[in-house]
C-alpha cells in the first residue's frame, strides 16, 4: 500500500518478499532517505517465515500485520517517534500497489549487498498470487 505523498519513501508494504526467498517482511517507509523516522532505506519492518495470506489493518492509532488473521507486528506513532510521519502513514489517504522486488535500494539495504546476484531465484516459486484484493473507507 503507499501513501498518497510527493516523497517516494512513504510506503506501507502488507507483504514484501525480496528476490525470490521464502520470507515476507511487513514494512514501512517514511521520511527522507537515506536515514529519518523509518531508517530509509531499510524502513521499520519484521520478518515472517511463512506465506502471508491476508494483508494487515490500520487505524489512527497503529498498523497491524497479520498472517492468516494471526497479528505478527503492530507499528505505533511511539516507534517512529515522528508525528508528521506517523499522519502520512496512519492518516493520510492510501493507494493499493503490487510489486515484487527484485534488487534495488530496500532489497539491498535488508540483503546487505548489491542485488539480484546470479544465485537469486525467480520463476513460480517467486511469483506474487492472490484471490481478491478489497479497500474499504468510512
Amino acid at each position: 500500500m503507499l501513501a498518497l505523498h510527493a516523497s517516494p519513501s512513504w510506503e506501507i508494504d502488507m507483504t514484501e518478499s525480496l528476490n525470490g526467498e521464502p520470507r515476507n517482511l511487513h514494512v514501512a517507509h517514511c521520511g527522507i532517505n537515506p536515514g529519518g523516522p523509518c531508517n530509509e532505506p531499510s524502513g521499520v519492518s519484521s520478518m515472517s517465515e511463512s506465506v502471508d495470506r491476508r494483508a494487515g489493518g490500520n487505524d489512527t492509532e497503529s498498523m497491524t500485520w497479520a498472517i492468516d488473521g494471526v497479528p505478527k507486528w503492530t507499528l505505533r506513532q511511539s516507534d517512529l517517534g515522528d508525528a508528521g510521519a506517523w499522519q502520512v502513514l496512519a492518516a493520510d489517504g492510501k493507494m493499493v500497489l503490487f510489486k515484487v522486488a527484485v534488487g534495488g535500494a530496500f532489497a539491498d539495504a535488508v540483503a546487505g549487498f548489491k542485488t539480484p546476484t546470479n544465485e537469486t531465484v525467480g520463476g513460480r516459486g517467486a511469483a506474487m498470487e492472490g484471490d481478491y484484493v478489497a479497500v474499504y473507507a468510512s
